[in-house]
């Protein structure tokens, strides 16, 4: 079998001293679906995170049962995760959650902690892959998009009480591409963040399941024109409205 023969791999990963234990728990996120290492909402972006507030999110990896090369579909034998660094201080990655991924598993890596640096720069993963071709594993050409990650730094969320519902004044504001919006929450609960724009129409409304804690809501006002629009959190007891700006481009 393919994938027996290709344990050679896998121990020479080990030789060298690779860890394949996990280090903390993550879940894949199941709208992730793309091809590839996927933010939690299947984009190349993880949530932002802030200055001083502990951060937790799982990426995902997703692995093809094929994969393209030179117009050919050839079936993916296998995947290894051998590195994920490149954070601020303070903020890591876990081991990936398996060894080796063959063609079609889903898995995830937790990157958790806390900095007091401000970041925005690209998660570097390194990996190798291996293709099927004439009954044998070989390396497979694959070049997959990094992530970016984002440590800011709102003054607003330094007001927020951990034992109350609060949101924050959305960070940055005006916004130009995308915005994060900040709100704790004492418990896990369901809200809904609805935008409104000058005259009360509705423009946007997305509900999102909130864990017990900071939260972070990225908006990106696709569509919108450059102005003034209110937003509100939303959690079932109390609603809390903010304005906000967005510039033109």
């Amino acid at each position: 079998m393919i994938r027996r023969v290709h344990a050679f791999v896998i121990l020479s990963f080990m030789l060298l001293g690779i860890s394949t234990h996990v280090l903390a728990q993550c879940t894949p996120s199941s709208a992730a679906t793309s091809p590839g290492f996927r933010a939690p909402d299947n984009s190349l972006r993880m949530p932002d995170g802030t200055i001083n507030v502990a951060y937790s999110q799982s990426i995902t990896i997703n692995v093809p049962d094929t994969v393209n090369v030179f117009g050919t579909m050839i079936p993916v034998d296998s995947l290894k995760v051998t590195s994920i660094t490149n954070f601020p201080a303070g903020i890591s990655a876990s081991a990936a959650d398996k060894a080796v991924y063959y063609g079609g598993d889903k898995g995830c890596a937790l990157v958790s902690g806390t900095t007091s640096v401000a970041w925005l720069d690209t998660i570097n993963i390194a990996y190798t892959a291996y293709i099927t071709v004439l009954g044998s594993p070989q390396t497979a050409p694959l070049t997959w998009d990094s992530i970016v990650l984002k440590i800011g730094d709102p003054a607003s969320i330094q007001d927020l009480d951990p034992a109350r519902f609060g949101i924050s004044q959305n960070y940055p504001n005006p916004v130009i591409e995308q915005t994060s919006i900040f709100y704790n929450t004492p418990s896990p609960v369901e809200v809904e963040f609805t935008v409104y724009d000058m005259i009360g129409k509705e423009v946007y409304s997305r509900v999102y399941h909130s864990r017990a804690g900071m939260n972070t809501i990225n908006f990106v006002p696709k569509g919108l024109k450059p102005g003034v629009y209110v937003y509100t959190i939303n959690n079932g007891e109390k609603a809390l409205t903010r304005r906000m700006l967005l510039a033109g481009k």
